[in-house]
């Protein structure tokens, strides 16, 4: 292997150190192939398959993969989501770096039925790590409808900017919302802000929750009147709802 060493940031660190030892990565999105191959630099899995959708990233991790002397143990794909897998290929699913929308729409077209690979593929997945740069909430309900249990959740903050990390397997996608309503934190909140982040009172969360309720706090201050403008009505009515479920959520890591 070539001796240059990877200095990965603090989200894909993160990443890459909860993907399970030994395991056969899929690394959907792949981009410049950094995780799959700070991993194998570290012998953590014993090889990976890395796809992404356009030329470009792909010709960047191959160079970077050759620069390390990985090529060998890479499966570079040109591939639409999981296209271009099998089943029975990886152990672990590995899909970051993008709105949650995209990610959804990803594990819709592979691996519905009548679809490629297809349901079956999830047969030999032991773990899921998903990373949404948007659209939390609904990526959550998405993944609680499909099956898709969830296990764990990480919160970190990057420049600024705050990254999730749902880790998951197969199984029930609503029992860590059970556990979180238990725990009396509602459905709602679980949805927008995570009930494994909830249930550890990750402090990080904390801090996320006293921003938002301070931005939409500011928001709310700024709206004009809205009694001729329906459509600010509306705004002004989603903002109290959401302010509403911040500092209820809030009040709950008191106790």
């Amino acid at each position: 292997m070539g001796e240059e060493q990877l200095h990965l940031s603090a989200r894909l660190r993160a990443l890459a150190d909860l993907v399970p030892a030994n395991s056969v990565l899929a690394d959907i999105g792949t981009d410049h192939a950094w995780i799959p191959a700070d991993l194998l630099q570290r012998g953590r899995i014993q090889s990976a398959i890395a796809l992404d959708i356009g030329t470009g990233p792909l010709a960047r991790a191959a160079a970077n993969l050759a620069s390390l002397g990985l090529s060998e143990v890479v499966s570079l794909r040109q591939s639409d989501g999981f296209v271009a897998l099998k089943p029975g290929e990886a152990d672990c699913v590995l899909i970051a770096g993008m709105g949650g929308q995209l990610m959804q729409n990803i594990l819709t077209r592979g691996l519905a039925e009548g679809r490629q690979p297809g349901p079956a593929f999830r047969e030999s997945v032991k773990r899921y790590l998903f990373s949404p740069h948007t659209e939390w909430e609904s990526f959550r309900t998405y993944l609680a409808a499909h099956d898709f249990q969830l296990t764990d959740e990480q919160l970190l903050v990057e420049d600024g900017k705050y990254y999730v990390i749902l880790v998951c397997e197969n199984g029930d996608g609503e029992s860590t919302y059970r556990e979180a309503l238990a725990a009396g934190f509602s459905v709602a909140a679980s949805r927008r802000f995570g009930p494994g982040l909830l249930l550890k009172r990750h402090p990080l969360l904390r801090t996320y929750l006293q921003e938002q309720l301070r931005k939409e706090q500011f928001i709310l201050a700024q709206l004009p009147d809205a009694a001729t403008r329906p459509a600010l009505a509306k705004k002004r009515e989603e903002l109290c709802d959401s302010l509403t479920l911040l500092r209820e959520t809030l009040a709950r890591f008191e106790d």
